[in-house]
């Protein structure tokens, strides 16, 4: 079972690696460039990018993007790999408990792809703007 998984480890890994990105919404970011660095403390008519600055949004949001498709590729992963042999097999009492455990896989997926919504929510009844996650 662990070979099945560095296997899929790594054919995802190698899709991630060759993925076709335009260069024109992920420019070059340099992450240790200071110009946007401030040391204000956020108040309520400051924007997401006075905030974090242009760099760690760009940052952030292909962190964001890059949970969000690892996430949903792990999800379906799992729930073949928990499906695939009690349907094999015939065993329904087996079925029903991969059946359970890929209903707990996809509300976590649930969870994890609003999270960016649920955390804008959260910041827009605070006042802030959080519109860059």
């Amino acid at each position: 079972m662990k070979k099945i998984y560095l296997i899929l480890f790594f054919i995802f890994l190698i899709f991630v690696i060759t993925i076709k990105v335009n260069a024109s919404t992920t420019d070059y970011i340099n992450i240790l460039d200071s110009t946007n660095a401030t040391l204000e403390i956020p108040t309520e008519s400051m924007t997401c990018e006075e905030i974090l600055g242009q760099n760690l949004k760009n940052v952030l949001h292909l962190f964001i993007n890059a949970i969000r498709i690892g996430s949903a590729i792990v999800a379906v992963l799992l729930c073949m790999t928990a499906l695939i042999p009690p349907i094999m097999s015939d065993d329904a009492k087996a079925l029903k408990k991969a059946t359970n455990k890929c209903i707990k896989i996809l509300i976590m997926l649930a969870l994890i792809q609003l999270l960016p919504v649920l955390v804008r929510v959260v910041g827009l009844i605070a006042g802030f703007d959080l519109s860059c996650l």
